[in-house]
């Protein structure tokens, strides 16, 4: 017995700190090559499982025997230990022999073995799963955190997205507006040319067009001086004003280029927000090409193309289960129930 008590001292104090408890700096090494030395950390872990489990099962058979020997101990020395005791309970003494003693420490020795083993076991297993849960809970987080700057990234994007496109919009309708401004003075200056031929403007302010009854030398000669000064004035007008529309038209078709780009290049909202773009413009085919015209007619043609095979499908189905039962009830019962 003491030498199997010997053997289990001695393999506790072959048992080294780091058997029991973990290395930190080795654990925080291991934290930082994680991704590479995965398996070598489960293959560690899983021999410190296997040790602990080998260690644990050795005391508690040491702790079998040990309880063995003691109530054999017990049973041989029963009548003894009776005469022992009445003899010092006599002299008002009471002791243990010395073998109970070495005994009853080295079985206590043995049971805070045991506990400290269990103690270890347990705080081993707490850290370690408290340690694969802290790491996923951290990738879990470092996930999330990147979701989330991703999609900042991409609702900031959308809003530059939209700024941009509500801004070349106004500058669209800015165009169209002044366009058609232009359009205005242009058919003003035509028919200030067309009244020339007829109406003589006067030179005093403010200046007034008359058209005389009868014409004579002087009035013909005052509708050629004042038809030359209109037209003059007018055709100088109107080259600044036609050379001012063609520029407003480049700057629209350019404006009409930038937004195409931007839908092709991905900056196109859903159907919707393209229809109150289109409404903003005031002209739908800036927002909306023939090409996607096309298609949305295309797709409610075959919706209408379905709809019309299904109810065709119904009513043939309807008529041929109809057909169906004039055939089973034949003639004569359809004769009696009339």
């Amino acid at each position: 017995m003491t030498a199997i008590a010997a053997d289990e001292s001695e393999r506790t104090e072959d048992r080294s700190p780091e058997e029991v408890h973990p290395d930190t700096s080795k654990a925080s090494d291991e934290r930082d090559n994680a991704r590479e030395k995965d398996d070598g950390e489960d293959e560690e872990e899983n021999l410190r499982h296997e040790r602990l489990r080998a260690e644990l099962d050795e005391l508690d058979r040491v702790e079998d025997e040990l309880k063995k020997k003691l109530a054999n101990l017990g049973t041989r020395e029963g009548s003894d230990r009776t005469d022992r005791l009445q003899a010092e309970n006599a002299d008002g003494r009471r002791s243990v022999s010395k073998p109970t003693q070495r005994d009853k420490k080295m079985f206590g020795m043995l049971v805070g073995t045991l506990q400290k083993a269990k103690k270890d076991w347990s705080q081993f297993s707490s850290s370690n799963s408290q340690k694969k849960r802290s790491e996923a809970e951290h990738r879990a987080q470092a996930r999330e955190e990147e979701e989330r700057k991703q999609l900042m990234k991409k609702q900031e994007k959308i809003w530059e997205a939209r700024k941009k496109k509500e801004a070349e919009l106004a500058k669209l309708r800015d165009k169209r507006q002044t366009l058609n401004k232009l359009y205005g003075e242009e058919r003003g200056y035509l028919r200030q040319i067309a009244t020339s031929e007829k109406y003589i403007r006067t030179k005093a302010e403010p200046r007034v067009l008359w058209k005389p009854k009868m014409h004579n030398e002087k009035t013909q000669k005052a509708q050629e001086e004042s038809r030359a000064a209109l037209l003059g004035d007018a055709e100088e007008r109107l080259v600044q004003v036609r050379e001012t529309i063609a520029k407003c038209k480049t700057e629209l078709n350019e404006s009409r280029e930038i937004l195409s780009d931007m839908r092709k290049a991905g900056f196109r909202e859903n159907r919707n927000q393209r229809l109150e773009d289109a409404n903003m413009g005031d002209d739908p085919d800036v927002e909306r090409t023939p090409g996607e015209r096309g298609r949305e007619g295309e797709h409610m043609a075959s919706k209408m193309k379905e709809g019309r095979g299904e109810k065709a499908t119904i009513k043939r189905k309807r008529s041929s289960e109809a057909e169906e039962d004039v055939d089973e009830r034949g003639p004569n019962n359809t004769s009696n129930e009339g």
